[in-house]
Parts: structure tokens; C-alpha cells; sequence
């Protein structure tokens, strides 16, 4: 990426200094907007670039948004491959069946989140769990997953087979996923950093709930009825 940017000929700014263990999360992501926004009142026309999709867990995006809203400067968000993406592939998933659920584990323990054991759970950036203080450099302890086993004890067994991914972001160098009984989660400590997401699969499986609600869905005369003029008989 470094090399492709490099060969636009553009001013290239790292933000990376500024990203910096010990400091809390959410001064860091506003520290990153501002920087953002007195560059393009300063040059009229910048760029913000990030791994992934610019607004799945990127915070910094959406304070630019909002900042970038009160002083009325024009914004455009493109869309990126998201890590969801890739570890879909990487699990092969079909999730038109079952669906798929997605939180920032901080957000799944304090709202109190109950998933749904019938679909495919990712639980993001377990790596910073119980403190909005940055600690990417650090190795976690086991204590740190504590509270994230015990919400998800309430609705999966201890033997549940659960997934520490790594999602495939580079050509060439192939995700990673480590298959562990849930009831284990605290002893992978060592093995959960800021790359890392929990990944539980379903326990349950779905049952029709509504039977003359699936035969219908092969019924042309009902389908007739769902539409203006006539469906045709293929």
C-alpha cells in the first residue's frame, strides 16, 4: 500500500505516531479528525485512508463526518473490503440462510447483548476489551476475558467450539483461525490482540416456523397475486 501511494506523487501524511499506547481510545480517534479536518481547510481536498471499509469500526470516519457537517465541508465515503468480508470467505459461509450477527465486544458485554444461538456471531476487537485505554503493545491477561466468557455463557455451553480469526488483509499471506472449546476463552489470552476476532458459531439450528408461508413461496397463482399484471411460467 505504501509503495502504490507512494506512486501517486501526492503530500503523504502517516497517521500512525498519533495512535499511541496508554492514551485513551476516543482522545486518539478525535486527535486523528481533527488533523483531518485543518488539512483539508488547509489544501481544499484531502484524502483519509484506512485498512477495510472506512465506516465498520473505524471511529475517526465518523467524527470527521460530524465535524466536517458543522464547518460544511463536502464528504465522500467510499466503500472498502471489510474484515467481515473476508472471514465470511475465509469460514465459507452462506449467511442467506442463517444470517449473521456483529458487535464490538465492549458494546456486547455493557449493553447486555443477547445473541441469538441460532446465528453465526463475530465478536470484534476482543484485543481491547474492559478499558478504552489503548494497550496494542501489551500482552493481555487471562482476567481480561472474564466478563466476555461469562455473557457468552449465557447462552452457549462451555463446550461450544468457538474461532479466533485473523482476517486475510494481504495477498499471499492467508488468514488465520484457532478452534477452541469456549469455555477455554480466558487461557487464549496470549493469542487475542488487536487483530483478533471471536468468532462463535451457531449452537441451534433454525425450525419453519411458518410451513403454508414456504409452500407459498413456490406457488405461481400466489405470486400472481403478490404483483401488477401476470407472471409468466418459465
Amino acid at each position: 500500500m505504501r509503495r502504490y501511494l507512494s506512486g501517486l506523487r501526492r503530500p503523504l501524511v502517516n497517521l500512525e505516531s498519533i495512535y499511541r499506547d496508554g492514551e485513551l481510545d476516543l482522545i486518539v480517534y478525535e486527535r486523528i479528525a481533527d488533523t483531518i479536518i485543518e488539512g483539508a481547510l488547509k489544501h481544499k481536498r484531502v484524502s483519509y485512508i484506512v485498512p477495510g471499509h472506512p465506516l465498520i469500526y473505524v471511529t475517526p470516519t465518523e467524527l470527521i463526518l460530524k465535524k466536517a457537517k458543522r464547518l460544511r465541508l463536502s464528504t465522500s465515503v467510499l466503500p472498502g473490503i471489510s474484515s467481515l468480508d473476508t472471514m465470511i470467505l475465509q469460514l465459507n459461509l452462506n449467511i442467506a440462510h442463517n444470517g449473521v450477527q456483529a458487535f464490538e465486544c465492549n458494546r456486547f458485554v455493557y449493553f447486555g447483548i443477547e445473541p441469538d444461538p441460532r446465528v453465526p456471531l463475530f465478536l470484534f476487537q476482543p484485543g481491547g476489551l474492559g478499558t478504552g485505554v489503548l494497550t496494542q503493545e501489551h500482552q493481555s491477561s487471562p482476567r481480561r476475558f472474564q466478563e466476555l466468557l461469562r455473557a457468552l455463557r449465557k447462552t452457549y455451553p462451555a463446550s461450544h467450539q468457538c474461532c479466533l480469526l485473523t482476517s486475510q488483509h494481504q495477498f499471499g499471506r492467508p488468514g488465520r483461525a484457532h478452534w477452541f472449546a469456549l469455555g477455554r476463552l480466558c487461557s487464549k489470552a496470549a493469542q487475542i490482540d488487536y487483530n483478533v476476532t471471536l468468532y462463535v458459531p451457531p449452537s441451534e439450528e433454525f425450525r419453519v416456523e411458518r410451513s403454508e408461508f414456504v409452500s407459498r413461496l413456490y406457488d405461481w397463482r400466489h405470486a400472481n397475486k403478490l404483483v401488477e399484471g401476470k407472471v409468466s411460467w418459465a
